[in-house]
């Protein structure tokens, strides 16, 4: 049976093989696959009973294997399949760090992020003053939009306030459609601008349109039986003025908005700690599978090493009959020539 723990190592407490000394009182090394006292005897007695001619070290030495085989045979097997098993997941393990490690190098360290609040701009600044014109131009079409809608809306309402209030949805129609298009998604907003443009352009055209057809020409008495109307129409310029301006205050808004100036502030990519904490992770699981390995590794070779010197233990047998067969050939050599040598004295 196997001296050690379950796994075939040696217990800590077990001296090292460094720790023996080789001689006539010296012990023997230890072993972790030990083979059981009767197989050794067994062993032995093969050992001693085969024949010296013409090579005994090689069949002793197969014979060794094969008893050591029958015991420990299976284990080889197991390790083998756990050494294979371990270095297929260190492959993978390994390639999925050489992925993260890639992504981690990809990913920026740092990351600028704008504040909530934006900032003014410096005063009297060329920003400052642009913000001061845009804001001016919408306060002009915005003050032309409602004095026209009020204008319109009065002979009605007999009310000032509430033609005001009437006329100032017309404003934050304006203010409702800029806050819309900056919510809208990245690739929707340059569709968003371009419809408030055609609107721009759509009310120019038919405030011109409106203009030159009211304007333009005198009234004719002649056919103004005929024709019934003593002024003329005021829609087509009245609609037109109301596009163009709420596309002039959408694009005042805008403008006033980019010079507004958001700070920005640096931090830590966030992204960052999450692929370093994954290649923790992995080099943690990395770190165990290559311990199970080495273990594995390191049964299978001291088996190999337990084999080699069961195999051994027949080798010292067969080098000791040998020796011992040798000195018989000498001491009969010997003893053959005193015979001889006392057959000629005697003669």
């Amino acid at each position: 049976m196997a001296v050690g723990n379950d796994d075939g190592h040696r217990p800590p407490v077990t001296p090292a093989t460094g720790q023996w000394q080789f001689g006539p009182d010296g012990g023997v090394p230890p072993r972790a696959f030990e083979m059981h006292a009767r197989e050794r005897e067994r062993f032995h007695l093969m050992a001693r009973s085969l024949p010296l001619d013409p090579d005994p070290t090689a069949e002793v030495e197969k014979l060794g294997g094969v008893i050591f085989d029958a015991t420990y045979g299976g284990k080889v097997s197991d390790f083998s399949k756990q050494i294979d098993a371990g270095q297929l997941e260190v492959e993978r393990l390994t390639t999925d760090r050489s992925r993260l490690a890639s992504e981690l190098a990809s990913i920026p360290a740092t990351v600028e992020k704008e504040t909530a609040e934006p900032a003014w701009p410096r005063r009297f600044s060329v920003k400052w003053w642009e913000l001061v014109a845009f804001l001016a131009v919408f306060c002009v079409s915005s003050a032309g939009a409602v004095g026209n809608i009020v204008t319109l809306l009065l002979p009605s309402c007999q009310s000032m306030l509430a033609a005001l209030l009437m006329a100032f949805v017309w404003v934050g129609l304006s203010v409702a459609a800029k806050r819309g298009t900056g919510c809208l998604p990245g690739r929707l907003r340059p569709l968003a601008y371009a419809a408030v443009t055609l609107v721009g352009c759509v009310g120019g055209i038919l405030w011109l349109t409106g203009i030159t057809i009211s304007y333009g020409g005198g009234v004719n008495l002649n056919h103004l039986v005929d024709s019934g109307i003593l002024t003329p129409s005021k829609t087509l310029p009245f609609v037109g003025q109301l596009l163009a301006e709420f596309a002039v205050g959408v694009a005042c808004l805008g403008g006033a908005v980019a010079m507004l100036s958001f700070e920005r502030h640096t931090e830590v990519n966030p992204d960052r700690k999450v692929v370093s904490t994954e290649i923790g992770a992995v080099d943690r699981d990395l770190g165990e599978v290559l311990a199970l390995v080495g273990k594995a590794e390191g049964n299978l070779a001291e088996l190999r090493a337990s084999r080699a010197a069961f195999a051994a233990e027949g080798v010292a047998v067969v080098r000791a009959r040998e020796a011992r067969e040798r000195r018989i050939a000498e001491n009969t050599r010997l003893i053959a020539e005193n015979d001889q040598l006392i057959d000629r004295l005697g003669q």
